[in-house]
């Protein structure tokens, strides 16, 4: 829910980037090839919520904003499924479990937050 959320917030609420993890919006709320500011995002590769955030769905999504001429990028993880930023912490883990996703490498987690603070460095230091 928080993906699609930050697709919106991109759209709609005025925010000068956006970083979505693990999530696509609704087409009622949200056309993500209409977002005007930066967006990086992330999902797992072993995602398996279907029609939301599995690797078709955001790669539809992508190549639909690239298309469109928005600023986007988009890094898939191969060895973690959907939440895996919640891998962060030991009840996160365990939140993951709970859903049926693969636990995330650890360098994949790492990678991930260190894209993440980059991207935010450079489209809110602007």
């Amino acid at each position: 829910m928080g993906g699609a959320l930050t697709f919106a917030a991109a759209q709609h609420a005025g925010v000068d980037c956006a970083a979505p993890f693990y999530g696509t919006p609704d087409p009622a709320v949200c056309t993500p090839d209409e977002i005007k500011v930066p967006v990086q995002a992330h999902f797992g590769k072993l995602d398996t919520f279907v029609g939301f955030s599995d690797p078709p769905t955001i790669e539809k999504v992508y190549e639909k904003m690239k298309g469109a001429g928005c600023n986007v990028e988009l890094f898939t993880y191969d060895g973690s499924g959907h939440a895996f930023m919640n891998a962060l912490t030991e009840s996160g883990r365990q939140k993951i479990k709970t859903i049926g996703q693969a636990s995330p490498p650890e360098e994949e987690v790492k990678a991930a937050f260190d894209r993440l603070i980059s991207f935010l460095k450079k489209h809110l230091a602007e």
